[in-house]
């Protein structure tokens, strides 16, 4: 198969999240980040490439620029892809990282013999989000440990399947697991598998307002738009705490805002670099 390279300059770091968002959308199989460039390259097949990509790309990021007050437009390009080893280059980018005491998060061909926390993930990236470098799955991570003893939790957009299989780690019962992409679900499913979990947690497609049941911890690592299209369903899912994250500092008091306008009162906030989650509970 033939490929495609879209490379895309990352002025800011916290630019990585919605570019790579935006990278996805347009059919990208993998991404990953040119340091020395200060580029997010993403690949896709050429056959997904039409006469509409670039205006389409451009547009995209001119939002992109508006929504988080850029100087510039970020600069990119389109071009045939060169030959890529991808399990080489997860392998410079994707190390593993102790995300708390008691959790240390590695990719799949890492060994587990010298890790010494209590607590192990390996996960294999693929094209889904969510490989504990990024510090929102971070922050989702630290404060999971706090509610370790609710008895059911929904993750929103569940990307790797991260979150959930930290969830199922720590004893929760009822995990269920969503995400509306085809291809993040069957990574989850992959890394369920990994981490020998998938006959406690449930992976499905269906969007925020088709769930019925009520959860102890709704968690929802997504940018402000995106959770801008379910918050008005979590009050009625809601019995316990929702942990929002993927929200940049300066958001913090459209969010709280946005939050409070269906009765959810943030109660905890953890900051990591420019970077903030979030605890609420019901009014």
């Amino acid at each position: 198969m033939d490929w495609i390279e879209i490379g895309i300059t990352l002025s800011d770091p916290f630019l990585e999240e919605p570019i790579s968002a935006v990278l996805f959308e347009l059919g990208a199989c993998g991404v990953y980040i040119d340091l020395e460039k200060s580029l997010l390259k993403g690949y896709l097949p050429k056959k997904l490439i039409d006469s509409f990509t670039k205006s389409r790309l451009k547009d995209t990021l001119e939002r992109i620029s508006s929504i988080f007050s850029l100087q510039k437009v970020p600069f990119f390009y389109i071009k045939p892809a060169e030959q890529i080893d991808w399990v080489r280059e997860w392998k410079k980018f994707f190390k593993p990282i102790e995300v708390t005491n008691l959790l240390t998060v590695i990719p799949s061909w890492e060994s587990e013999k010298d890790i010494n926390t209590k607590y192990v993930i390996k996960i294999d990236p693929g094209p889904a989000f969510g490989t504990a470098q990024h510090p929102t799955t971070q922050l989702c991570l630290r404060l999971l440990e706090s509610f370790k003893e609710k008895e059911s939790i929904l993750d929103i957009g569940t990307g790797t399947g991260i979150l959930a299989i930290y969830a199922a780690i720590l004893g929760i019962k009822k995990i269920f697991a969503i995400d509306i992409d085809p291809v993040a679900l069957r990574w989850a499913d992959h890394n369920l598998n990994l981490n020998r979990v998938k006959d406690k947690i449930v992976l499905s497609s269906k969007r925020v307002n088709n769930i019925c049941d009520k959860f102890s911890i709704v968690v929802a690592n997504l940018l402000l738009d995106e959770l801008k299209e379910v918050i008005s369903f979590i009050p009625a899912i809601l019995k316990g705490v929702f942990i929002v994250s993927g929200i940049l500092r300066d958001q913090v008091y459209e969010l709280r805002d946005m939050l409070e306008k269906y009765g959810l009162i943030i109660k905890k906030s953890l900051f990591q670099e420019e970077w903030v989650a979030v605890v609420c509970e019901k009014q």
